[in-house]
């Protein structure tokens, strides 16, 4: 099985999951009798309850698949840190971003869309600077060790 198709697989099943944990999260917050797997805007488009939950699921997974394979912009080695970040943010913000309004999260309307931009770009800037925190933390730990290989 070649890398593309096991990351491909792996991050669909995390995004079910994901998708899966705050649908019931939400779910339990807001005292549902059943699962709502999205708005109740998202929902009401579909005939049935089920019919919602298998297309939210669907989308879960293509979002899952999003991260996934926009990680993979990390492995470019000939590229710097900064182009891969920034290549990594449009592509997840140009990719993620219709899905989540298809997802019904937000509705399509200008307000709404700068409202999320900030909410995506706040998270976005928190998990990258754990992200390079942890980094640095490793680089800092993999210099400690090889010196102290040299001192024996």
């Amino acid at each position: 099985m070649t890398k593309f198709i096991k990351t491909t697989l792996n991050s669909g099943v995390i995004g079910i999951a994901v998708g899966f944990m705050v649908a019931l999260f939400f779910s339990v917050a807001f005292n549902a009798n059943y699962l709502e797997p999205s708005s109740p805007m998202f929902n009401n488009q579909f005939h049935s309850p089920l019919t919602a939950t298998v297309v939210a699921a669907i989308l879960w997974m293509l979002m899952g698949i999003v991260f996934g394979i926009a990680s993979q912009i990390f492995t470019v080695e000939r590229w710097s840190i900064t182009r891969q970040t920034l290549t990594h943010f449009i592509v997840v913000f140009a990719l993620f971003t219709p899905l989540a309004i298809i997802a019904g999260w937000f509705p399509l309307d200008v307000l709404w869309l700068v409202y999320y931009t900030i909410i995506f770009v706040t998270i976005y800037l928190v998990m990258w600077f754990i992200s390079m925190l942890d980094a640095r933390q490793q680089i800092m730990s993999a210099n400690q060790s090889l010196k102290d290989s040299r001192k024996h």
